[in-house]
């Protein structure tokens, strides 16, 4: 008995570990993204782009891959793409890809992916969407690494000792069950994922567009970074 509770709390030390370093990484990638932006603003007029696409004709109906959301740029922004499969990012999913992916595209693995600048009238790119495969908690297990929808009830939810949130879609434990995870720091960052909002979704439905990960100790997981990314059904 002593064994087993021993081993538990070296697992939520562990987990508090390591919930720790990525809350601070995420923290840190946000002050350095604020830096990277306003040098991007200004080395874009003189950066060599791989490609340039038309606002006008070109980014109708074309979403966001990681999180759906329709592209909206002014043409001073740009954006990025796969070369492999054509999907595209917004660059807040660009930063979200490099952090919780290996910088690696969602839609087909591939770590090709550049920059694209948004001007007018200029040579046109293929640009493709991405329409994630819907899993269950009978499948989920073979899509990790990859982006996927998923639709159930949020039947508890658990805190960290950090105060990161799982939203729990299974009545087990923490390390045993499929969950929607969203780390502290990222329910002050403006992204929409204040903790009324995540408590106001316990026993509700909801469908989660995200990324799949196993942690080798807590096992499977959802990681998000935006409000855009759930869909409360009821």
């Amino acid at each position: 008995m002593e064994s087993d509770l021993q081993d538990i709390e070296n697992q939520v030390e562990e987990r508090n570990r390591y919930d720790t370093v990525r809350g601070i990484f995420w923290y840190e990638s946000e002050e350095k993204e604020n830096q990277k932006n306003k040098k991007v603003k200004s080395d874009q007029s003189s950066e060599k782009l791989n490609f340039s696409i038309s606002i006008h004709e070109d980014l109708n109906d074309i979403v966001d891959a990681v999180t759906g959301e329709p592209i909206q740029l002014s043409r001073e922004e740009c954006l990025y793409q796969c070369l492999d499969c054509s999907v595209v990012y917004l660059p807040d999913s660009y930063e979200f890809l490099k952090k919780e992916n290996y910088e690696k595209c969602v839609g087909c693995g591939s770590g090709k992916i550049t920059p694209i600048k948004v001007t007018v009238d200029l040579s046109v790119k293929k640009l493709l969407n991405l329409d994630p495969r819907f899993v269950t908690l009978d499948n989920y297990k073979m899509f990790e690494n990859k982006l996927i929808q998923f639709t159930g009830v949020v039947v508890k939810i658990l805190e960290s000792r950090r105060g990161d949130y799982a939203l729990m879609f299974e009545d087990k434990p923490w390390v045993e069950g499929f969950k929607l995870i969203v780390f502290y720091p990222l329910m002050k960052s403006g992204k929409g994922l204040e903790r009324s909002f995540l408590q106001s979704l316990v026993n509700k439905k909801i469908q989660v567009r995200g990324l799949i990960k196993r942690h080798e100790v807590f096992g499977y997981e959802i990681i998000i970074y935006s409000r855009k990314m759930i869909k409360v059904l009821d």
